[in-house]
């Protein structure tokens, strides 16, 4: 007899536990339907969407709030923010009504809880925000207790990480992250990323990547290695170009952003995700290609929201100013200060620089373009062959011109020149009307804090925090704060 029972509970037990988690099959059918959503193809996730069985039906909601999140971010078309909103809730909703509280159903609500902390703090809703990000860990803490080895936990654990230390420093209750806090976080990420499928591991990868955008002072050559950034990681997808562009561009790599950008256009990647026309336009641009006005035209044709759009008109005027196109240049300039656009924060520093476009010189324009592209021994050459043109300068354009030469020798490691132009910024008394004073004052201090004079670039870090500037002031105080706290 007990035989006959223990014959009947290998057969029913295992039967009654997929009954309950019938609504939350993470089958492959699933996972092909959130890589569809990672490759931004959403026509084809509903396709598969339609085809889910029953067994499959709850993770259906935390899909299309997926779907939802994922387009709202990445879409070039025009989605009301309401409606958006509405679909995240009503599909949070749904979820909850079913009721089965397995692992999966906290996962997939701490996941739409987090969507939607991130969506209300965006929209400067901080309550709302905190709202749901307690909300999110209320939910973690659920499937951590009744299910301590659930694998797909670690992406929440680094979520976590990263907002309890953006939260510390926001509220002084720490220091800048360090080196270590990065260590910290890599060591979970390691830990966490090579278990679960293989849709996982892409989700993982691709969050750290764009979290270490913002939460770490880490040398991009750093992250590019720890995290395995590599031109064949980059052609997954447009969010790994994407990821990957920036990270190169930040390391100076710009020959191989280049490939990278160029590799995608050939993939198709760029229909999808129409940032890529405008990353790859300015990669161009900073290479002196002609090619650069055609990918940043279709970014403007293709884009339907504002985002970017000022933005991707000031590069193209300064493509047309250097062709010697003034009538261009002029009208552009002329749409951008008629613009009302605030969409990001490149739209805003667009509108700042035309309005000082009255000051523009061939030469000083020529010489940022190569300076962005990595080019710095040409740039620096095209200033210097202007240097008997300087008295005719305004004391703007000698601003300009001192500012370029000292962050082209500062990349060239020549400190003793860069701190020297550097020092005629710093004291210039223009910084309520440029940002280069203030910026030079916090790049003379990292260079005396790289040569271990801590004296000096306290000195410095602080007078930076003195100093006014029209645009970026909170963003170059706020760096420099913190590096005076360490």
């Amino acid at each position: 007899m007990i035989k006959i029972l223990n014959i009947l509970f290998l057969f029913i037990l295992p039967a009654a536990l997929n009954l309950v988690n019938a609504q939350f099959s993470y089958s492959l059918k699933v996972q092909e339907a959130q890589n569809t959503i990672l490759d931004l193809d959403f026509e084809k996730y509903k396709t598969i969407r339609n085809t889910f069985s029953i067994d499959e039906k709850g993770l259906e909601h935390w899909l299309n709030s997926y779907k939802t999140f994922i387009e709202y971010k990445t879409t070039n078309k025009k989605l009301n923010s309401d409606s958006v909103l509405n679909v995240i809730s009503e599909n949070e909703d749904l979820l909850y009504k079913i009721g089965q509280k397995d692992a999966m159903y906290y996962y997939c609500l701490a996941d739409i809880n987090f969507m939607l902390c991130l969506f209300y703090f965006e929209n400067n809703e901080l309550l709302k925000s905190l709202s749901k990000y307690l909300a999110a860990k209320k939910q973690i803490e659920n499937y951590q207790s009744s299910y301590p080895e659930f694998s797909f936990q670690g992406k929440h654990k680094l979520l976590m990480f990263t907002i309890n230390n953006l939260i510390s420093r926001q509220l002084s209750w720490g220091n800048e992250q360090s080196k270590s806090t990065y260590s910290d976080y890599l060591e979970l990420y390691w830990q966490y990323s090579k278990t679960g499928n293989e849709v996982y591991m892409r989700e993982i990868k691709l969050i750290s990547i764009f979290l270490t955008n913002f939460q770490f002072n880490i040398e991009p050559k750093r992250v590019i290695q720890d995290f395995q950034i590599t031109p064949e990681y980059s052609g997954i997808g447009g969010l790994e170009t994407f990821a990957s562009s920036v990270k190169y561009q930040k390391a100076d790599d710009y020959i191989l952003q280049l490939d990278i950008l160029s590799n995608a256009n050939d993939l198709g990647y760029f229909i999808n995700l129409n940032v890529l026309n405008l990353q790859y336009g300015i990669a161009l641009i900073n290479q002196q290609n002609d090619s650069a006005i055609i990918f940043l035209q279709k970014y403007l044709s293709n884009q339907k929201t504002n985002k970017f759009r000022s933005y991707a008109q000031f590069k193209c005027s300064l493509y047309y100013f250097i062709n010697r196109d003034l009538q261009k240049t002029d009208s552009l300039h002329e749409l951008i200060q008629q613009s009302s656009n605030h969409a990001s924060n490149e739209d805003i520093q667009a509108k700042y620089e035309v309005s000082h476009s009255h000051e523009w010189l061939y030469e000083l324009v020529l010489a940022r373009i190569f300076f962005d592209g990595g080019e710095f021994k040409k740039s620096a050459k095209v200033l210097l062959d202007s240097k008997d043109n300087i008295s005719n300068y305004s004391s703007q354009q000698k601003l300009e011109y001192s500012y370029r030469l000292g962050r082209i020798y500062h990349k060239l490691n020549d400190l003793d020149k860069a701190s020297r132009f550097y020092i005629m910024v710093i004291y210039s008394d223009l910084d309520s009307e440029y940002y280069y004073p203030a910026y030079s004052a916090y790049y003379l201090a990292e260079m005396y804090e790289e040569q271990c004079n801590f004296e000096k670039a306290k000195y410095f870090y602080a007078l930076c925090i003195e100093l006014d500037s029209p645009i970026y002031k909170a963003s170059i105080h706020k760096k420099a704060n913190q590096r005076l706290k360490k």
